[in-house]
């Protein structure tokens, strides 16, 4: 690669959803950056899938779980889907069969 390569770089000769070309850089010899290049979908695809479960925000709401429920949360969710499980095969809506709560409080 020379230095005029370098200080000018090929650009993308796809276009953008709305139309305008896109400016984006082409990596090696082809004509088409990362992400307008057909041959590479799958890789697309594939950093796609591991970008959104290594997403920022699980992480953040990892840390908002208190230490002491983390290693209850996967039984908490199972038996919230079974409770949901049982309305739903009695025929409830999901907002029936639960009392309203009291205008006293609890108790």
């Amino acid at each position: 690669m020379t230095e005029a390569d370098r200080s000018d770089p090929k650009r993308c000769t796809g276009q953008r959803k709305d139309g305008t070309p896109c400016a984006a850089a082409v990596m090696g010899a082809g004509t088409l950056c990362y992400a307008h290049d057909p041959a590479r979908a799958t890789e697309r695809d594939q950093a796609r899938r591991k970008g959104g479960a290594n997403s920022a925000t699980r992480h953040r709401l990892a840390r908002l779980v208190p230490a002491t429920l983390r290693p209850m949360i996967g039984s908490l969710l199972d038996a919230l889907r079974e409770v949901r499980a049982n309305y739903a095969r009695r025929g409830h809506d999901k907002r029936e069969g639960v009392p309203p709560p009291s205008p006293s409080g609890p108790g």
